[in-house]
């Protein structure tokens, strides 16, 4: 185009604009050779008549013979791309009906509460104390292998008949906690079926995760397992034992399925797992025996949880309740932000059971104040302790997840209300407060002779002036000071001052 007086514009041309890129939409290019009748105007350069067309039965006819052109155009488009791609395009059939549309998505609603999951007690992110009463404190999550198979379930219901030998695409989107119960809907869409790929079942459950189930007649066979050695393997500094006695995992006897751990390696770790009732349990085992490695191996943010997986291939039934399999996990790719590896699970014959590859945990931010908290959250704290009696809280996170994850770690079910009130952007300052108010407390509770107190102990209420003010039985007889800003926070705990005279 021209720009004001400028040059005039070149003349058309057939060769390619420089600078411009071919879009690959997705779809084949397809050759008509002639098949489709060309598309004619009598005399394109005359406007439309404006006179409405039901006055004129000549405009009428016309308007027919363009559609019934344009409809004989589009027929044979179809048929082209349909004899030159193989897509299965449903044909009319003789008498001009149309074939039934593909299957439609099956919707179903479940009850997801530690009633209905009790296993999902064995699945607590947090530890509190033995009494602790509420149980949304504790983080009940579902696991991302038993979603699998909430999928499976899902998916064998949509397409009966069929057995389930793998699973592709699986995202965690978000947790799934089940204290307080959820009703979630899970909905099963079945798409391609054909003698390679097998039957496939997009299924999303909840809002909270998706995953393609794949389904065949029977199990695929065996492949021979991987059997390379790891670079420099040598022996696990952390028994399996130590592994749940010392709180390196969080899980409980329904989910506490790594039975050995043999080796750990520069790229790799080695263990035997046992297969538990729970459901998913087995292979959550092979992806706590995946996240222990980055436990071991990471010199910071070593507080991962999976994310995603992009494929698992079943190669026979479900073990049997206490049987053991020997598994290896290869990590394949580590990154600021996630890890990346592949397990594959044998059974005791030597076959492989299953494979799984691509599963990729998500790092979060986890420093040398945050990750003993994993450990021992009872007798130690975020916040500083600091000389004459005041802490210090400094924000340790770098995202929102990370930041949850801290949040979840202090405060109780009430706090957690009030914190999701707050506008997002002042959350962060808030909970900075609230982690220094609570280390305060429990610091100066400490210095007198107290045991373990976890910080949901010491909720962190307000007066009627709007100041903080230490609450519950532990707390009696205290009083709080508290400055914080968006990275900093300082708390000052100290006893209440007696009331002056009446």
């Amino acid at each position: 185009m021209s720009d004001g007086d400028g040059p005039s514009a070149p003349a058309a041309s057939t060769t390619p604009l420089a600078g411009l890129v071919q879009l690959d939409l997705g779809s084949p290019l397809v050759r008509l050779n002639g098949a489709a009748p060309p598309l004619s105007l009598s005399d394109p350069s005359r406007p439309p008549a404006r006179t409405p067309m039901t006055d004129h039965p000549a405009l009428r006819s016309a308007l027919d013979a363009v559609i019934a052109e344009a409809d004989d155009a589009a027929r044979s488009i179809a048929d082209a791309w349909r004899s030159s791609s193989g897509a299965r395009v449903p044909a009319a059939r003789p008498d001009g009906h149309q074939p039934p549309p593909p299957a439609s998505t099956r919707r179903t609603r479940r009850r997801l509460s530690l009633e209905t999951m009790p296993y999902v007690r064995d699945h607590c992110v947090y530890l509190q104390p033995d009494d602790w009463p509420e149980p949304s404190d504790r983080f009940p999550v579902v696991p991302m292998t038993t979603l699998l198979e909430l999928a499976a379930d899902a998916a064998r219901q949509a397409v009966p008949g069929r057995t389930v030998i793998g699973f592709d695409d699986v995202r965690a989107l978000r947790w799934l906690p089940v204290a307080p119960p959820v009703d979630a809907e899970i909905s099963a869409t079945p798409a391609t079926d054909d003698s390679t790929r097998g039957r496939r079942v997009r299924v999303e459950i909840g809002g909270c995760a998706t995953v393609t189930v794949v389904l065949g007649d029977s199990h695929p066979s065996r492949p021979a397992p991987d059997l390379s050695a790891l670079t420099r393997e040598g022996p696990p500094p952390v028994s399996a034992e130590a592994l749940y006695r010392d709180r390196w995992m969080f899980h409980g006897p329904g989910f506490a399925g790594v039975h050995e751990v043999t080796a750990v390696g520069d790229d790799g770790i080695r263990g035997v797992l046992r297969a538990l009732p729970a459901p998913g349990a087995l292979l959550d085992a092979a992806g706590q025996l995946l996240g222990h490695w980055m436990q071991l191996r990471l010199p910071a943010d070593r507080l991962v949880f999976p994310a995603s997986l992009d494929r698992v291939r079943l190669h026979g039934p479900a073990p049997r309740d206490g049987a053991l399999l020997r598994a290896t996990a290869r990590i394949r790719a580590v990154r600021p932000d996630s890890v990346r590896g592949d397990v594959e699970l044998i059974s005791d014959d030597g076959t492989l059971w299953a494979r799984l590859e691509g599963w990729t945990y998500r790092r979060f931010a986890a420093d040398e104040r945050v990750w003993p908290m994993k450990f021992t959250p009872e007798i130690c704290g975020i916040g500083e302790p600091q000389p004459g009696g005041w802490c210090l809280a400094r924000r340790r996170w770098t995202d929102p997840a990370s930041q949850e994850l801290v949040m979840r770690r202090y405060l109780g079910a009430a706090e957690r209300a009030v914190y999701e009130q707050r506008p997002p952007r002042a959350r962060s300052a808030w909970l900075l407060g609230r982690i220094a108010a609570k280390d305060a407390v429990r610091q100066l509770l400490w210095d007198a002779g107290a045991g373990p107190l976890f910080p949901v102990e010491i909720p962190v209420g307000n007066d009627e002036h709007g100041r903080p003010r230490p609450e519950g039985p532990l707390a009696s007889g205290l009083s709080l000071s508290l400055a914080h800003k968006d990275r900093l926070a300082v708390a000052y705990a100290h006893p209440a001052h007696p009331p002056g005279p009446a």
